[in-house]
């Protein structure tokens, strides 16, 4: 089901926290889907409303972003 996009995807070449800014109007719903991508949002200091994590990266085990819960 989250295999493909519902909305805009930004490639990793083009990602900017005013690029991500710009792409989403006022009051979205931001949803991150993986460890990484949680991750990179962090780094940007952006914060999704839903944050899909489970500790792995293209299936091998990894830490979990900071601030994930414990699963």
């Amino acid at each position: 089901m989250l295999k493909e996009p519902f909305g805009t995807l930004v490639r990793d070449a083009d990602v900017t926290a005013a690029r991500l800014r710009s792409e989403m109007p006022d009051g979205a719903l931001v949803v991150a889907v993986g460890d990484a991508t949680t991750e990179r949002l962090a780094r940007l200091g952006m914060r999704a409303g839903v944050e899909v994590v489970d500790g792995h990266e293209r299936r091998a085990a990894r830490d979990a972003p900071d601030g994930a819960p414990a699963t």
